[in-house]
């Protein structure tokens, strides 16, 4: 059957999409009807009282002992860095390859992989909740070089596809699989 519409009127339409939120941001961003529903900064304060009085207490109080933990300015970057990364390979690059990655391998292979990928982000939030505890900057730095590469290799596989390495073989569906998991 022949399309609906052309690809050109289908890209006219998500820029539509996307400029008609952005009117609609910064309708809500710069008029009074959000006004009331904003959270006021810590540093607005109110003026201070202009007469001062000396109070003297009996009993002292007990001061609460707060353990901070900063992060440099480089750390900080770092992992915006990090997260910017890896949502792009996750949320942009990997879902659009997965196809090209895993069905030179066969169908069954495909078959698993999407009953198998949806379960991956919850599993890893799960991981990171329960492990937060352990988990330092050097092991996530160490843990997302190791997630580049892997997804680096199913990149790889998708542009060799039809014929990537290891083609209609179990081992290479279990590699490309594990490395897209």
């Amino acid at each position: 059957s022949s399309p609906r519409f052309s690809v050109q009127v289908y890209f006219w339409i998500f820029v539509g999409i996307i400029l008609l939120s952005f009117f609609a941001f910064l309708i809500l961003e710069f008029s009074n009807v959000s006004k009331s529903h904003r959270i006021a900064l810590p540093h607005d304060t109110t003026p201070l009282p202009t007469t001062y009085e000396l109070s003297m207490e009996l009993e002292p109080k007990s001061v609460p002992v707060i353990v901070s933990s900063s992060m440099t300015k480089k750390g900080y970057h770092t992992l915006l860095f990090i997260g910017f990364s890896s949502s792009i390979i996750l949320f942009g690059i990997l879902p659009s390859i997965g196809t090209y990655a895993v069905l030179p391998y066969s169908q069954r292979a495909y078959y698993i992989s999407s009953i198998i990928l949806p379960i991956s982000n919850p599993l890893s939030v799960l991981i990171g909740l329960f492990m937060r505890s352990i988990l330092k900057f050097v092991s996530l730095f160490i843990l997302f070089v190791f997630a580049v590469l892997a997804s680096s290799y199913v990149i790889v596989v998708a542009f060799l596809s039809p014929c990537p390495p290891l083609h209609d073989t179990t081992g290479g569906a279990i590699l490309v699989i594990g490395c897209y998991f």
